[in-house]
């Protein structure tokens, strides 16, 4: 029998409750995490926990990325498609030259960007909703997801 997790639905209602703009901070927020620990674990050697951190961050890259409506969006999807590719290039660069120089980098840039949407969250909430391709619904019908937070 498994015991509910309290964390773990914490975690859930706050998503279910979120606004369009908040589920984009929280995945920066998962990211930034992934890099810190990536960071961490490149610097004390430990390279499959390194890997494993660089690997999630770049999920979490590709989902914020396959969000963005580029139609809608305009200038602002784009460069925040470029953004995101040049992150996911270089943490892939990072993985095969183990070099934390370039994990503290893209941190760097995942903060700024975390900040600006921290900024513009009160008028960008309602822009949002239009710029964001709609996820689908979840199914308890025996779907699964390969993503993961």
């Amino acid at each position: 029998m498994n015991t509910p997790n309290p964390d773990h639905a914490y975690r859930e209602a706050s998503v279910r409750s979120a606004d369009a703009v908040e589920l984009v901070i929280m995945l920066y927020d998962i990211a930034i995490a992934d890099l810190r620990r990536a960071i961490e674990a490149a610097t004390n050697g430990d390279i499959e926990r390194r890997t494993h951190e660089i690997r999630h961050a770049m999920l979490v890259l590709e989902q914020l990325q396959g969000t963005l409506n580029m139609d809608q969006g305009g200038e602002t999807a784009r460069s925040l498609d470029r953004l995101y590719s040049y992150i996911r290039g270089k943490l892939l660069e990072a993985q095969i030259k183990s070099a934390v120089p370039i994990l503290e980098e893209q941190l760097g840039y995942m903060l700024s960007v975390r900040d600006a949407w921290k900024q513009v969250k009160p008028q960008a909430s309602a822009n949002m909703e239009e710029s964001l391709v709609p996820l689908p619904a979840a199914s308890n019908e025996g779907t699964a997801s390969h993503w993961s937070a």
